[in-house]
């Protein structure tokens, strides 16, 4: 069981930097970060598609502050990853688990090791005892990164609305997968953060940003951004107005830019939600 998998850590690399979103990101992926010490479920639904069990990625997120990731959807459905899992796991306990599953093999490169799941392709090491890092076919790849000056980074500006959300997300240049809109193929940049509130249901409300490539690009998706995302809330609450709603749009257009404010979603509706705004995305949740 994962549960004792990360009851501990084996010696790894030290990172280059605290900064872990700096080492991994990379344009073409849809970067993630997340909070499970303040939202579990959400950092749950968001980590589900990545080859661990439910309930063992639980016992995981339980022990874990904070989380980096840059997923690649492919157009086959499959993903591509690299995530950076911050938290408390000593050490002795996680390599007898892994020893004791005969699905998981130890494998060697030139400097480190690592664990490989013959079954998803999941791939895991441990540095330290506060850090786990898990890819899906590219773990040289992330221990290089560990180990290296960034290559490339987020603006600050993008990392300052992302701080301290129970979910932030960016992309720069991102991959088109097959079956989205051709607008979306048109993104420069794109962030979203995520806000919580307590009430009878949790609901977040969300803020994002896209930069197109040309302004008639943006006024395209706002019309479309602003037809469905509507639709979506009387759906939510059959009492709304559409009028009303309209005066009130979630959605405004300036340029090349398209702006969401404040729109609230609930955790079963987020599939829906980011299929609709922002599907290169979706796969995460599939």
């Amino acid at each position: 069981m994962l549960l004792f998998l990360f009851g501990g850590c084996v010696s790894g690399p030290e990172p280059y930097t605290s900064d872990h979103a700096s080492l991994i990101f990379e344009s073409g992926g849809v970067y993630l970060s997340l909070s499970p010490e303040r939202d579990i479920q959400l950092a749950a639904a968001l980590t589900g598609n990545i080859g661990f069990a439910p309930e063992d990625l639980m016992g995981l997120l339980e022990q874990t502050e904070r989380v980096d990731a840059i997923f690649f959807p492919r157009n086959d459905g499959s993903l591509d990853f690299h995530v950076l899992m911050r938290g408390s796991y000593p050490r002795l306990f996680a390599v007898l688990g892994l020893k004791k599953d005969p699905l998981w093999n130890k494998k060697s490169g030139q400097s480190y090791t690592w664990w490989e799941q013959e079954e998803t392709g999941l791939q895991i090491f441990f540095a330290g005892r506060d850090l786990v890092g898990l890819s899906r076919g590219g773990i040289e790849d992330l221990l290089c990164r560990l180990t290296s000056p960034p290559r490339q980074d987020i603006p600050p500006t993008a990392k300052k609305r992302l701080e301290g959300r129970p979910l932030g997300l960016y992309a720069s240049k991102p991959t088109a997968v097959e079956g989205a809109s051709n607008l979306f193929r048109h993104i420069e940049t794109f962030w979203m953060s995520f806000d919580n509130t307590a009430g009878e249901e949790e609901v977040y409300f969300i803020n994002a940003e896209y930069l197109l490539t040309e302004p008639r690009i943006a006024r395209s998706l706002y019309f479309m951004l602003r037809l469905e995302l509507l639709t979506g809330l009387r759906q939510r609450d059959a009492g709304l107005d559409l009028r009303e709603l309209m005066r009130d749009d979630p959605v405004e257009v300036s340029r090349k830019r398209v702006v969401l404010k404040d729109y609230p979603v609930s955790l079963d509706r987020l599939t829906w939600f980011f299929s609709t705004v922002f599907p290169l995305a979706a796969p995460v949740l599939d």
